[in-house]
């Protein structure tokens, strides 16, 4: 499962984040990788907006993905 994590949202209240890194030329695309999550997952875990990127994930100092350059990158207004 791709790293996701919530974040707060003035209208649902949290919403789920997620980036996911896909092999280029894979052809992944959001609703493979929904129906893929649906199947084992329940709903409640399943984000609510996913992201897709071509390059490596950002990386801390003890090799975890940067949660807040990966929320920086990808869902900020400018994204």
């Amino acid at each position: 499962m791709p790293p996701s994590w919530p974040c707060p949202d003035e209208v649902a209240g949290r919403l789920l984040l997620s980036v996911a890194r896909r092999t280029p030329g894979s052809g992944l695309n959001s609703l493979a990788l929904r129906g893929h999550l649906a199947r084992g997952l329940p709903k409640a875990a399943i984000p609510s907006v996913l992201r897709f990127t071509d390059e490596p994930l950002p990386r801390t100092s003890t090799g975890k993905v940067d949660r807040d350059r990966v929320v920086k990158d990808h869902f900020t207004k400018e994204n």
